[in-house]
């Protein structure tokens, strides 16, 4: 391998490590993490009230059936004393008839009661399902995303470390002060060497002199843009 080709291969893996340090520390894929995790937990909150009002909800309805057997009873009672035990008594049986009326009232509403009490057990249950369904679709769109994104995270890993090895493998064949001054340009410049097309270099896209391109075409060990100063080749598969 040439000198030339030596410097480039060493370019190629820097900016392969760059993309790759870009997408190992991306700050997207923590930000959607926490966003998911965030709009995971608010939903989450909301599908453990959900189970505590529907608690609650059961407690009431418990308390409210209680009372309404125990007015049923006391309603049989009542009619089994009117029809039975009061006889010819007008005054008994009018305050028995008020009795029987008012616990017949008061059997209605307890019913009421009941009743929108399912409705709303029916409803809040219809919602804790839906979270239900929402908190289990936020968790597997949470670990997709992590797996995906986290496997990406480890490639790009894995191939900055290739390149980072690569790299220190070509500096060795390659003399110290050609290598300083290839890291110097590098420095300033983003990249050291820099493709000729039809006579411009493509670093700074500026035409470079007929001496300079004489001198790349008799494949000279290093040849310098006249313009920024980077290190100019010809891919040998194209002509001038």
């Amino acid at each position: 391998m040439s000198l030339l080709k030596q410097l480039i291969e060493i370019q190629d893996n820097k900016k392969n490590i760059a993309v790759c340090n870009n997408l190992v520390s991306n700050h997207e894929y923590t930000g959607n993490l926490k966003r998911v995790k965030k709009e995971f937990d608010i939903e989450k909150s909301k599908f453990k009230s959900k189970e505590i009002e529907i608690s609650n909800l059961k407690k009431k309805y418990q308390v409210a059936s209680n009372s309404l057997n125990e007015d049923k009873e006391e309603l049989e009672k009542i009619k089994f004393e009117l029809y039975n035990n009061a006889g010819s008594d007008l005054k008994l049986i009018d305050a028995l008839q008020k009795k029987f009326n008012k616990k017949q009232e008061n059997i209605k509403i307890v019913d009421n009661e009941i009743l929108k009490l399912l409705e709303q057990e029916e409803k809040l249950s219809s919602e804790k399902e839906s979270l239900k369904i929402k908190l289990s679709k936020l968790k597997n769109d949470f670990y997709t995303y992590k797996n995906t994104e986290g496997s990406k995270i480890n490639d790009a890993r894995e191939k900055m470390k290739k390149s980072e090895e690569a790299i220190k493998e070509t500096e060795k064949l390659i003399p110290v002060d050609i290598l300083e001054i290839f890291n110097k340009i590098c420095s300033s410049k983003g990249t050291g060497a820099a493709e000729l097309k039809n006579n411009i270099c493509s670093g700074c896209k500026v035409k470079v002199s007929s001496m300079t391109i004489d001198n790349v075409k008799k494949q000279q060990r290093i040849v310098y843009c006249d313009n920024c100063g980077r290190i100019i080749y010809c891919n040998e598969k194209k002509s001038f």
